[in-house]
């Protein structure tokens, strides 16, 4: 990968650094081809972090396999939003906030008992 102080002067047409550029700053690097769209997403992905493209692959090769997801989750989370879409009533977020905020205090009530006719309650 290439890095910010590396001229273009310091490489040939083929990207690869010149002789006089490799020192022991230089660590092993492979290429790897994705499409020019994939390219353009994990480049503006990484920049949204902070990060260098590099960084970025490193964090999610670093990631402890695949997330599992029990399929009956996401059939709820696909009932809910049907629900949403089909105009029941949902929650304003200053009202899910107040009652996350009496997490851990003497206030804190369940959703349920929590939440105040006119707020609208989740289903």
């Amino acid at each position: 990968m290439r890095r910010a102080y590396e001229s273009s002067a310091e490489r040939t047409s083929t990207g690869q650094p010149t002789a006089g550029t490799i020192g022991s700053w230089i660590r092993p690097t492979d290429t790897i081809e994705v499409d020019k769209a994939k390219a353009d997403k994990l480049k503006e992905r990484a920049a949204e972090l902070g990060m260098t493209v590099d960084e970025f692959l490193a964090a999610i090769a670093s990631e402890k396999g695949a997330v599992r997801v029990d399929p009956g989750e996401i059939d709820e989370l696909d009932r809910r939003w049907a629900q949403v879409e089909a105009g029941t009533g949902t929650v304003r977020n200053e009202e899910v906030v107040r009652w996350l905020e009496t997490w851990r205090t003497p206030e804190f009530k369940p959703w349920r008992e929590a939440a105040r006719p006119e707020a609208g309650r989740m289903t």
